[in-house]
């Protein structure tokens, strides 16, 4: 999708760990953002697959990664200049929410998060979640909620495309577009829905006004960014960014 480049240069370790979906037969890659729909993209992405007959029927996508259609190896980046890349992203205070309501009910998720505060069997409201999260490094955050920068490494990853929650549909027709060069139907799977943006109101940002500020903020550095990286990487690609 875009000129021959140098090898795109990894950090060690990568941010970009655990996320890659990186098609096995087919020349894309997409980087995978926790609670930005990610289960529909890649229930999608292999039912599409499927019905061209390059892969199996459709599976679990969290659970039995052998028989997945992808694989997740940043080696890929080194011969990446036809890869179609691209990811989604959120309203920070959204995706934030939705990564609260969802994961206080995972213990896998919530039991390591409260171990590390020292909260026991205390629940904690999504305001106290808020002002424990903001005092944690990055890299030590739960992908859940770690700031989309932080994952989706825009400067690092030489993106095509990048839409967004907002406009979920849209893009990811767009996307399927790009690769399959034709419509492919959209396998929505949603076990983790949470209906954030029906009840921002509920969690509004009238009820924390600074941290909501923070998160504004992170989602204006996330523009900033991914314009920045549009300048060195970006050709063909066209943005759909939230204002």
């Amino acid at each position: 999708m875009r000129s021959a480049a140098a090898p795109t240069t990894m950090l060690t370790p990568s941010p970009l760990a655990g996320n890659i979906v990186a098609s096995r037969r087919l020349a894309y890659i997409y980087i995978n953002n926790p609670k930005c729909g990610c289960s529909t993209v890649r229930q999608t992405l292999w039912a599409a697959e499927h019905a061209l007959g390059l892969a199996d029927a459709p599976g679990s996508i969290h659970t039995e990664p052998d028989s997945w259609p992808w694989v997740d190896d940043s080696q890929r980046w080194e011969h990446n200049e036809q890869a179609f890349v691209f990811t989604l992203v959120r309203n920070p205070y959204a995706r934030v929410l939705s990564a609260y309501l969802d994961k206080i009910r995972d213990p896998n998720v919530w039991e390591p998060f409260a171990a590390r505060h020292g909260l026991g069997d205390t629940q904690v409201s999504f305001i106290e979640f808020l002002r424990l999260i903001a005092d944690e490094p990055p890299d030590q955050m739960d992908m859940h909620w770690r700031p989309q920068s932080h994952i989706v490494a825009p400067r690092v990853v030489p993106y095509d495309f990048i839409g967004t929650m907002e406009s979920f549909e849209q893009d990811l027709w767009h996307i399927l577009k790009c690769i399959f060069r034709r419509e492919m139907p959209i396998s929505v799977l949603r076990p983790h829905r949470t209906d954030a943006v029906e009840r921002l109101a509920e969690y509004g940002p009238e009820r924390s006004t600074e941290l909501f500020l923070q998160l504004t903020q992170q989602f204006q550095r996330l523009h900033i960014i991914l314009i920045n990286a549009a300048d060195q990487h970006l050709h063909t690609c066209r943005f759909i960014l939230s204002k």
